[in-house]
């Protein structure tokens, strides 16, 4: 017997299951991941370089913000643009910003629910009421930051190449830094929830990729390295 599944949710892009069985045992499966196209390259052909950040972050509305200074960046290396330590920090703290209020968004709407054997978000927040509270003022305190260094949440638009349209204020940073001081231990009451679920004893061979630069979290700057000795500099 084939089993198909054609569309499952809660993924980016289009997904498929395929499995076949025999006698009630399993003998295949196949997971099935399409990618949408965006066609962005194209769209950004002939056009003004100032013009290619704010076309190239509409290739999301969450993560907005990674697109936008990849593609600065990419225009930078080509010119030669040296930017200023101080814009360096004020993009790394927006890229930290995206991750706090991507992944609130996607760790408790989007994954927690299949976790906890439970049908949808509503009955999710209708028995994890002040978890899912916790989550949002997190995800808002990502968002605020995006705003006040960005301009807006979705799609900023004060980074430019070389630097900022318009930089935040001293009065700003410190707003910054006293949501955060008030925020972090709605997030450690929030990790310590997380750390009581039950994940699948599963691992699989992988070759897992991902930015390094000795000292620091690299999200901004730093080499491409893999678990399989992969070093692009």
């Amino acid at each position: 017997m084939n089993i198909k599944i054609n569309h499952i949710a809660k993924i980016e892009g289009h997904t498929g299951f395929m499995a076949s069985v025999l006698q009630g045992d399993v003998k295949s499966a196949k997971f099935e991941v399409q990618e949408g196209v965006r066609l962005i390259e194209g769209i950004l052909i002939g056009r003004h370089y100032k013009d290619m950040p704010i076309i190239a972050q509409r290739i999301c509305g969450i993560c907005p913000v990674v697109h936008n200074l990849t593609s600065i960046k990419a225009i930078e290396n080509a010119m030669k643009v040296e930017v200023s330590e101080e814009t360096k920090k004020l993009r790394q703290v927006m890229e930290h910003a995206q991750f706090i209020h991507s992944h609130a968004l996607h760790l408790f709407f989007l994954s927690l629910a299949d976790f906890l054997d439970i049908e949808n978000d509503l009955d999710l927040i209708k028995e994890y009421p002040e978890e899912t509270k916790k989550a949002i003022k997190i995800r808002e305190f990502g968002m605020e930051m995006i705003k006040l260094i960005g301009g807006r949440v979705v799609h900023p638009m004060r980074n430019e190449i070389g630097g900022f349209k318009k930089a935040p204020t001293l009065e700003e940073i410190q707003k910054l830094i006293s949501m955060g001081e008030e925020i972090m231990p709605i997030v450690l009451e929030l990790a310590a929830f997380f750390a009581t679920i039950k994940t699948p004893n599963f691992s699989r061979p992988t070759e897992y990729i991902s930015m390094h630069k000795s000292g620091e979290y690299a999200i901004y700057d730093g080499d491409i390295m893999s678990n399989k000795g992969l070093n692009i500099s």
